[in-house]
């Protein structure tokens, strides 16, 4: 099938990929979606990770998490990114609108982060609320139904929320591109209420916030251009005014 407008290389590979995992999975696997970078527009070939959400219905059986695994591992050497992040949640995860973030399997194969989780070790996974959401607007579908048709919409106070809390964690654990970046797309959704990707968010932010030293330093380590820092001061700064602004929306919707 035909991915949409995402690069040639990366619709080839997830092809590839999306029937792997039907050999494995096979009449449970629903669907399995391109997100993040890739479908919004921001991959970097070699740096960026391929995002994958793996849907499954009731057919899905906790013995196959072994051979998921074992699929995107194998995968790993032939992916045109960084590594590949995919997570494997139930058909009623994707339709619950982000109001559940309990999942099957959670694989990373970054030779720096390569690990592999599963539900019954781990409660639920709060990134899966943003991941879905991405999957409902811009999902590319390397097996199975559109992607409006297998995720719910998830609920504006729900994105903002994990928002806030992305941005909390980037000032604490992320770099200060990463924090910067991420600051720069919230407020685009709080403008549009759409997602976009850190670099589509950062050229947006310099016609929009006074802040375009920092911004563009930041998009330069993101494009590799330059290194990227611990978050400075002003990063802290410029971040803790998004963090504020998102938090004002939240409250203004749970008034209503």
């Amino acid at each position: 099938m035909l991915l949409g407008m995402a690069d040639r290389t990366i619709t080839d590979f997830c092809e590839a990929l999306g029937e792997q995992l039907a050999d494995v999975v096979g009449h449970a696997l629903v669907g399995a979606y391109l997100h993040g970078s890739a479908a919004l527009g921001g991959f970097q070939p070699g740096s960026s990770d391929l995002d994958l959400l793996i849907v499954v219905n009731n057919q899905w059986q906790p013995v196959l998490r072994e051979g998921v695994a074992r699929v995107l591992q194998e995968a790993h050497g032939s992916s045109p990114g960084r590594g590949i992040e995919a997570s494997v949640v139930r058909n009623k995860v994707a339709q619950a609108g982000g109001r559940r973030t309990d999942f099957e399997v959670h694989a990373t194969t970054d030779p720096n982060d390569c690990k592999v989780a599963t539900g019954a070790e781990v409660s639920g996974d709060p990134d899966l609320i943003l991941h879905i959401a991405v999957c409902r607007q811009s999902a590319i579908a390397a097996f199975g139904p559109d992607a409006k048709i297998v995720f719910a919409e998830v609920d504006s106070t729900l994105v903002i929320s994990q928002m806030i809390n992305e941005l909390t964690w980037a000032l604490a654990q992320g770099s200060e591109a990463y924090a910067v970046l991420n600051a720069c797309r919230a407020r685009f959704y709080l403008e549009h209420r759409m997602f976009c990707s850190k670099l589509d968010g950062g050229r947006w932010a310099q016609n929009q916030l006074d802040a375009h030293g920092l911004i563009d330093r930041s998009l330069a380590a993101q494009e590799g251009r330059d290194a990227d820092r611990a978050p400075s001061r002003l990063c802290r700064t410029f971040v803790d005014g998004a963090i504020s602004a998102l938090t004002t929306e939240l409250g203004n919707q749970q008034k209503d």
